[in-house]
């Protein structure tokens, strides 16, 4: 059984949004934004390839994740992290820090898309 099946609220026109909803919403939870960014990417990919907007190979998925998981990962920096604004040096290390945790947990939850189905 495919797993878009299971998630029917999930559709071609909206699987964009709803990834990173879910990503954000998880993400929000104290200590889950690694686990939040994995999902995230793996979602928006698996939807990628299930829609075909995406050709099923494991790289397109990898790059599809982390494109994914590195926005997220910069939002809810922002989001959470918004008191570092008194140290914009800080801030600025911690957000790329981020960008660059998101894209790799976010391309390897893309790369695991892959062999789902």
């Amino acid at each position: 059984m495919a797993l878009a099946d299971h998630l029917t609220f999930i559709r071609r026109d909206n699987y964009q949004v709803m990834s990173f909803l879910i990503g954000f919403i998880l993400g929000i939870l104290p200590g889950l934004i690694s686990l939040a960014v994995l999902v995230a990417g793996f979602l928006y990919s698996y939807f990628s390839m299930y829609y075909g907007d995406l050709p099923k190979d494991q790289i397109e998925g990898a790059k599809r994740g982390a494109m994914m998981g590195a926005v997220l990962a910069v939002v809810d920096y922002l989001l959470t992290f918004s008191l570092l604004s008194w140290f914009p040096s800080l801030a600025l290390s911690g957000l790329v820090y981020a960008a660059i945790v998101g894209a790799v947990l976010g391309g390897i939850g893309g790369f695991a898309a892959f062999y789902v189905e």
